[in-house]
């Protein structure tokens, strides 16, 4: 049988159009062996020049030419997945090319998983202990709860995307955060605390009250958000881009260290300015 691999630069996020490629694949089996290859895309500012698209396009093909591929198979549906997290676990074994939809679990030991390619859609998860696992291209859509989820410490998350959840509360604390994407969600009061987050993006998301404390940010972006009353302590800022983030009350060190080479807007630095005892006229 045929052979026919797709490459894709980007990842599905939408459940329309996960069942639709799902749909394709299987009805494509009687006649081929599809392998659906996506590729992680660059990232560009809100108004990029013409030269910035051209390099991001450049090195997209060059990871569709080199990169070894980051979904090997499409997604499956699955049935009763403590079981089978049970069950990998025993076992030390890898869970792989998953779909986990409308699970409902409290408080459930979901701790040392191995998770790749695996999407959770309209799942609710709340106290959930994911202490020490290992999320790898793993997606969580469609109003995920994820509230409250204890111990998710120790985890690893790479080429990871969160799409409307719901995780107030949520214990991050030292996990390692690469290359993923948290948009439209409620993480009101979530401990990020002595974590390391590379290229991670929030976007048009809720963190009042969430703490990043001592963490180490490499290419970190907040677009549309709500910081208030966020504890930044002896988490340096520098580069990154608060000016369409709300920044009430932010928690800073006695001089604010933190916020030096941070990007903030004119009225933004008016107000930083009076927390440490400057005069400023307009």
């Amino acid at each position: 049988m045929q052979k026919v691999t797709i490459l894709c630069v980007g990842k599905l996020k939408e459940k329309f159009y996960i069942d639709a490629a799902a749909e394709y694949v299987k009805r494509l089996s009687r006649f081929c062996k599809l392998e659906l290859v996506e590729l992680p895309e660059e990232r560009l500012p809100e108004d990029p020049s013409p030269a910035q698209i051209e390099a991001a396009l450049l090195k997209e093909a060059a990871a569709m030419a080199q990169s070894e591929p980051i979904h090997t198979k499409f997604p499956q549906p699955v049935e009763d997945f403590p079981t089978l997290a049970r069950t990998a676990r025993e076992e030390d074994e890898e869970l792989s090319g998953l779909l986990i939809r409308d699970l409902h679990l409290e408080k459930e030991d979901l701790s040392g998983l191995v998770l790749q390619d695996v999407v959770f859609d309209h799942c609710r998860l709340p106290g959930c202990d994911w202490f020490g696992t290992s999320f790898s291209d793993v997606t969580f859509n469609d109003r995920c709860c994820c509230s409250e989820c204890r111990t998710t410490t120790n985890s690893y998350w790479l080429r990871f995307a969160c799409h409307e959840t719901k995780a107030l509360g949520i214990r991050l604390q030292n996990c390692r955060m690469r290359h993923g994407l948290l948009e439209q969600g409620r993480f009101s009061a979530a401990n990020w605390n002595q974590s390391r987050l590379r290229e991670v993006r929030f976007s048009s998301s809720a963190l009042t009250g969430s703490f990043f404390s001592r963490c180490i940010f490499t290419g970190v972006e907040f677009q549309q958000c709500d910081l208030s009353q966020v504890n930044f302590f002896h988490t340096p800022l520098e580069h990154v881009d608060l000016t369409t983030c709300t920044i009430d009350a932010l928690v800073l060190s006695e001089h604010c260290d933190e916020l030096k080479g941070a990007v903030v807007d004119l009225y933004q630095a008016a107000e930083l300015s009076r927390r440490m005892g400057l005069v400023v006229k307009l």
